[in-house]
C-alpha cells in the first residue's frame, strides 16, 4: 500500500474497525494483486476490495501485514496480508464472480484438518495442512 497522507492511518493489527470501499478510487482503482514465487510457501496479497477484506479478515490463517484506515470514516479501506501457498487455489466454474468469492467458505469455517496452521521449525515458519 503507497497511500502515505493525512487521510490514512496504517496498522499492523485489526482492531475490529468497520470495512468499506476507500471515497478516492473509483470502482476500477480498486484493485487486488497476488504474488508467489517457487522459492516461498507464501501468498502475498493486497486489495483495496471491501469485500475480499472482510472475508480475508474472517480467514484463520492470514498473517496481517498491515491494514490501511481511512481516517474520516474510520473504514479499513486497504489490506496486505500473507497465507500459505497450499491455502491458493484456482479453478472454474465459481457459482459467481464476484471477487470476495476468491475466498471460499470453507476457509472460513476451520474443521479439523482443513486448515493450514503453523508449525514452529527452527526459527522459521512450516505450514501444515
Amino acid at each position: 500500500m503507497s497511500k502515505r497522507t493525512p487521510y490514512y492511518a496504517h496498522h499492523r493489527t485489526y482492531a475490529g474497525q468497520p470495512v468499506g470501499n476507500d471515497p478516492t478510487l473509483l470502482a476500477h482503482e480498486r484493485e487486488t494483486g497476488l504474488n508467489f514465487s517457487d522459492a516461498s510457501g507464501l501468498v502475498s496479497l493486497n486489495t483495496h476490495n471491501a469485500a475480499l477484506i472482510r472475508h480475508l479478515l474472517q480467514c484463520p490463517f492470514i498473517m496481517l501485514d498491515e491494514i490501511e484506515e481511512f481516517l474520516s470514516t474510520g473504514q479499513v479501506v486497504g489490506l496486505s496480508c500473507s497465507f500459505p501457498i497450499g491455502a491458493l487455489s484456482i479453478h472454474m466454474p465459481r457459482q459467481n464472480d464476484y471477487p470476495s468469492r476468491v475466498v471460499s467458505r470453507a476457509a472460513l469455517t476451520p474443521r479439523s484438518g482443513r486448515i493450514c496452521v503453523p508449525v514452529a521449525q527452527g526459527g522459521g515458519r512450516e505450514w501444515r495442512r
